[in-house]
């Protein structure tokens, strides 16, 4: 239950990360990292 939860989190993650990564890529990684991680807890 939890193994394809993290997939598709990861996946989200990543391919955010990919499509904004030329745009800004430290605003997006401030963004995703503190939801990442109430997502988590």
């Amino acid at each position: 239950i939890f193994l394809p939860l993290l997939l598709v989190l990861s996946a989200t993650t990543f391919s955010a990360l990919v499509m904004a990564a030329s745009h800004s890529p430290h605003q997006i990684i401030q963004n995703i990292f503190p939801v990442a991680g109430r997502q988590i807890s």
